[in-house]
Order: structure tokens, then sequence, then C-alpha cells
């Protein structure tokens, strides 16, 4: 292709890959709804930058996708444009900023003004409004500190900053914060498998059992002593039962793991 190229400013009607794999475009004046998407048109080939790529969707009663349409003799080509269908589903942009989006309203946005990454991804809908959207924020938040979030549409989240990370559910009531002087869990929880805390390991008990062995240690001592007239000493009534109690908790201790009772 060489010499000189006329432009005409049209709009996309058609779309489609040839059997080698191009995506053509049929481009045509602004003539409005009638168009579609083709499985395979010999229509002009479509030319995008290095490494992006994109298909219009076809035109309806609200618009349709723009194009330049090159002629340079016997060969043509289109370069599609701007859709002004989906100015209402693209983030505002601050001046150096630039934006990657997709008909169904996900965009993904590099923010020269906060030097922040956003991507974000709906996928459920109520008469055409989004109603649930991953998001993703990569960057610095409004006061400048350095932060990985990533939220789910139903509201469980993962953060991260300077000197922690965080692990939420979607109400916030339980959560996992890991940070420069260590970790902190709320929440109800519960433990699979051998847990073991220390260096040597130490294992924890079961609480059911100890309770158990406690309450039965509490009514040995409990019991009245018995004296002996002739020597004027004591024996308490339920020591076998309370030595018993004990061994029991000693031997509970270290095979098994903490559980709620």
């Amino acid at each position: 292709m060489g010499g000189f190229v006329t432009w005409t400013w049209q709009a996309v009607t058609l779309t489609g890959y040839s059997g080698d794999g191009v995506l053509g475009i049929q481009p045509d004046w602004f003539g409005g709804e009638g168009g579609g998407q083709s499985a395979s048109i010999g229509g002009v080939p479509a030319l995008m930058p290095y490494g992006i790529a994109g298909r219009p969707k076809a035109p309806d009663t609200n618009g349709a996708c723009h194009c330049l349409v090159g002629d340079a003799g016997a060969e043509s080509f289109v370069i599609p444009l701007v859709d002004p269908r989906l100015y209402a589903k693209m983030p505002v942009l601050t001046e150096g900023s630039s934006c990657l989006y997709a008909d169904w309203g996900a965009w993904v946005q590099l923010d020269d003004a906060t030097k922040t990454i956003n991507v974000y991804n709906p996928y459920v809908f109520a008469n055409g409004v989004a109603t649930k959207a991953h998001s993703v924020q990569i960057g610095l938040d409004s006061s400048g500190q350095a932060i990985m979030n990533f939220l789910h549409g139903s509201g469980t989240r993962i953060s991260m900053v300077d000197d922690k990370i965080t692990i939420a559910n979607k109400s916030g009531t339980a959560f996992l914060e890991i940070n420069n002087d260590g970790w902190f869990l709320t929440g109800n929880g519960k433990v699979l498998g051998a847990l073991d805390i220390g260096n040597p390991s130490l294992p924890l008990a079961k609480a059911a059992g100890v309770v158990s062995a406690l309450q039965a240690i509490a009514t040995a001592l409990a019991s009245p002593v018995q004296v002996s007239p002739a020597t004027g000493t004591g024996t308490l009534t339920g020591g076998t039962a309370a030595a018993s109690a004990i061994a029991g908790v000693t031997a509970t201790i270290p095979t098994a793991m903490l559980k709620g009772f």
C-alpha cells in the first residue's frame, strides 16, 4: 500500500471475520439501524494499534460506532473509532489518562491524576442498570497511600496497604488482618485438622473435655471430709474422683485441638 489515502468518516453497519481470520467491517454513511454481525464477510479489513483489538457492536436505534474509511486506490481499510452509545458507561478521564472499555460497561482506567489503575466489571443487571460489579484498585488512595484493593461484587474484599493486608467478608464482621506486629482475627471460626501453638509446638485442648473434667474436680473437692476418730486425721471422700479427673485433663491437653462446646 502506498501513495495518497482518501479518508471518509462513516458508521459501522456490519462486522465479521473472513475465512483467514481477519476482522472485517462494512461501513456506511450514518444510515442508522439495520446492520448486524456476520460469521464471515468480505468486508473492509479493520486496522487497529498493535496489541489492541476491538469489534464494534451493530448499530441500533441509539446510534452506531464511528469509523474512518481509508481508500488507497485498489485497497481500502477501516479504523473503528468511538461509539457514542458508550459515553455514559465510561469513567471521566483526567488529563493524561487513558481507558479500555467494552459495550457492557466494563472498563480499565489508567488515571494520571492519582497514578492509579482502576478496573470495573459489572456482571449483574436490572433493567439495563448494573447491580453488581467486581472492582480492582491499584495505586494510591485519596491520602496518597499506596494501595491494592480487590472487591467482589457481593462485598467480600482483599485490601493491601504499606504495612498490612486485610481479608474480609461482605459485611465486614469477620476479617483477618496481618500487619507488622502480627495478625488479628475476628469473627466466629472453625479449625479442621491439628492446631499447634508455639515453637516447639503446643497443641491446644478440647474446651468441652476440659470443662467436663474441671466440673468433676469441683464436685470431688466439694465432697465432705471423713475424719478418723482414732487419729483425728481426715481424708477427702472424693479424693479418688478428683485424681481421676485431673488425670483426664492431663491426658486430653496434649492430644486434642481446641473446639467450642
